[in-house]
């Protein structure tokens, strides 16, 4: 991936593209965990618009969401969708694969019902 980034970047300049470095920031004081980080800017955000006021979130990758019933606790007004496209494993037979798609939705299912 860097090489193909380095390349990308070596092409514009002979072009003459203008080149804008992307403008980021560390933001250490969330931590580093990802239910951390969730937490803490669902909290700033709650902050910011009311604590009565509706959130709505989406949230790419989530695996089981094991720990969205808590989430949905503390933010009581939290309009939640989660996506996760299980993809079905093509491994050969008798190596550890994930459970089956249909399983995992229906667990991630029960559990925020």
């Amino acid at each position: 991936v860097l090489l193909h980034m380095v390349a990308l970047h070596l092409i514009d300049r002979m072009q003459h593209i203008p080149q804008t470095p992307p403008r980021m920031h560390f933001h250490s004081h969330l931590g580093i965990m990802r239910g951390s980080i969730r937490s803490k800017l669902l909290l700033q955000r709650s902050w910011e618009i009311g604590s009565s006021a509706v959130i709505r979130m989406a949230e790419v990758g989530v695996a089981s969401a094991k720990d969205i019933p808590a989430l949905l606790e503390v933010n009581p007004t939290l309009q939640y969708i989660g996506v996760d496209p299980y993809i079905p494993c093509e491994r050969d037979e008798g190596e550890d694969c994930w459970p089956p798609a249909d399983e995992r939705y229906t667990e991630a299912l029960v559990r925020l019902l």
